[in-house]
């Protein structure tokens, strides 16, 4: 079951009953909700989010989870892993921060930290990401840590990306 990744700056934990308010918070900014699956957020979709993980832990097979990013014990943003069910050695990753925490490096540290995370401890060989057409920061998040553009989904207006071990 996963614990908690220590990075420098950041600590990386499964979510809890005192980070729905900071999920409602950031997740439902326009600048924010752009660029993700969701159209609108709410306070009941951050409650059931971290009820739906506290019920169904990360185990790393067969299953998802979401996973607060705190900075000197302020959650400022979170994570989402997904194991694709087809093949259970690759998993999806997702992730959003607060903008007040844009363009500081949060992001790319803490992706940086999972995707180390992921690879030795759930021993996974294959991460893939979405992102929005229009995302140029996600973008160049992923291809400075190693992904690939793969293909571009013209249906949902995303791009495919992928890393391998």
């Amino acid at each position: 079951m996963f614990g908690f990744i220590q990075t420098k700056r950041l600590r990386i934990r499964p979510l809890e009953e005192r980070d729905i308010y900071p999920l409602f918070e950031y997740r439902h900014l326009d600048e924010i909700k752009r660029y993700q699956s969701w159209d609108d957020y709410s306070i009941e979709k951050a409650t059931e989010l971290v009820r739906r993980n506290k019920m169904h832990p990360f185990t790393g097979y067969f299953d998802c989870g979401n996973f607060a990013v705190e900075y000197h014990g302020e959650m400022i943003g979170d994570l989402f892993i997904g194991v694709n069910v087809n093949n259970p050695q690759s998993v999806s990753i997702g992730y959003t921060f607060h903008p007040a925490y844009h363009h500081m490096g949060f992001a790319r540290e803490a992706v940086s930290a999972m995707i180390d995370y992921l690879f030795m401890y759930y021993k996974k060989n294959e991460i893939d990401a979405y992102v929005m057409e229009g995302n140029v920061a996600s973008m160049r998040l992923l291809i400075s840590l190693g992904f690939q553009l793969i293909d571009y989904d013209e249906k949902y207006g995303d791009y495919f990306f992928r890393l391998l071990k």
